[in-house]
């Protein structure tokens, strides 16, 4: 039936040579490079162990960078950005909501997907330190660390628990490029009698770039004795590339960066 169609489709043109030959194509489903057509088709995306597909996530939202604020990231769901070109920047950080943002809430996790692979730059989205009070996941996306407005020095971290939060949660991210210069922590892993730690910590084939000064972290993990119970955190780190701002000079006296 497929070919069917497809010879109905089909076009006829004539070469130099006059020979008429015949042409034709036949869809083999949604385009791979583009997530937002693969979920709409019902595929499966994974974001580490994360699958999320229409049954899973039902109400995905696409959005523009511009449109993508930190209302949208309070109240969490499922976000597709959808910035072909790859130049598009949301910046978050530069809201007048104070210097901790609440991300995501116990009831709706907070999951953001760059609409296309392989076209050039990913979208940035900037943002200062983000309290998670629910999952989040990011995927296919850069993500940058920016001090808010009016702040100085290195910004504490970029994934952080909200303070009274007791509910276990999780940070995942796939195919992710950061820039964490401007902060001491990518994620601040605690536990005390106040908060409950991250049950789980998940990056995947993402490159990720600290700040060189002594004392940055990519998990920091702190636990207090005063907990009653000590819980465990999952980690796993594969096919990704951590660096420091500028390892050159610390590590390798005879080379310095110009």
């Amino acid at each position: 039936k497929e070919l069917t169609e497809a010879f109905k489709r089909a076009k006829v043109f004539f070469p130099k040579n006059d020979a008429p030959q015949i042409y034709f194509h036949v869809s083999a489903g949604a385009n791979p490079d583009d997530l937002y057509s693969q979920y709409k088709s019902g595929a499966d995306i994974l974001i580490g162990d994360l699958v999320v597909n229409k049954t899973t996530y039902p109400d995905a939202v696409l959005v523009a960078p511009a449109e993508l604020t930190f209302e949208l990231f309070a109240k969490g769901g499922l976000y597709f950005i959808d910035d072909k070109s790859g130049k598009g920047v949301a910046d978050l950080a530069a809201a007048p909501i104070g210097k901790f943002s609440p991300v995501a809430t116990t009831s709706s996790p907070l999951i953001v997907i760059g609409r296309y692979k392989n076209e050039g730059k990913q979208t940035e989205i900037k943002v200062s330190e983000m309290r998670t009070r629910g999952d989040v996941a990011f995927m296919n996306v850069k993500l940058t660390a920016t001090q808010a407005a009016g702040e100085s020095g290195l910004m504490s971290n970029m994934f952080a628990k909200s303070g009274g939060d007791h509910k276990s949660t999780s940070v995942r991210l796939q195919d992710c490029t950061v820039d964490n210069v401007a902060a001491r922590n990518f994620v601040n892993d605690v536990q005390n009698p106040e908060s409950a730690p991250y049950s789980k910590v998940v990056i995947d084939n993402c490159v990720i770039e600290l700040a060189s000064e002594k004392g940055t972290y990519v998990v920091a993990l702190i636990r207090s004795e005063s907990a009653d119970v000590q819980e465990p955190t999952e980690f796993c780190i594969s096919n990704s590339v951590i660096y420091a701002e500028a390892p050159a000079k610390y590590y390798c006296p005879d080379i310095h960066r110009s």
